[in-house]
């Protein structure tokens, strides 16, 4: 019988994971992002950007990523290049003072090419709860220690 506690014990509001979904235009700006706070019993709440200009969804994005690295709440993303564009884009946009030292993440895509057969379900994975569900369910399948 697998254990239901298989990450941590998480009362309903504890936020284990962060969940990032960015989205980009055919100039490769960032014109939005989807957000979700979750743990392995419930995905807690999703959130939209609600700004229009790409520096100003970028900050918003960053409040985001701050909570995480300090609250020591894991960054999901769905592929590997969610962290390097957005990376890419702070560069060229010159946004100051941002600061990803310690910030704990992991690409679900990744995860996939390294410990299943088919990574075809990533292409699914656009919403936020579609990979929160997909986390819940290879959580379990994995070695100790790759969620972490």
């Amino acid at each position: 019988m697998i254990d239901s506690k298989w990450f941590c014990e998480p009362d309903e509001q504890r936020e284990t994971w962060c969940f990032l979904n960015l989205h980009e235009n055919d100039n490769c700006n960032i014109v939005g992002w989807d957000v979700g706070y979750g743990n392995p019993t419930t995905l807690l709440c999703e959130i939209k950007n609600q700004k229009t200009k790409e520096v100003e969804i970028i900050k918003e994005l960053l409040i985001h990523l701050y909570h995480c690295r300090k609250d020591n709440i894991i960054l999901i993303t769905n592929t590997s290049d969610v962290l390097p564009i957005l990376r890419t884009r702070i560069l060229l946009l010159n946004v100051k003072e941002v600061c990803f030292y310690g910030l704990k993440y992991i690409c679900i895509e990744e995860i996939m090419l390294t410990y299943f057969q088919h990574v075809n379900l990533i292409n699914e994975s656009k919403q936020i709860w579609f990979l929160w569900s997909l986390l819940q369910k290879i959580g379990p399948l994995l070695p100790k220690g790759v969620l972490l």
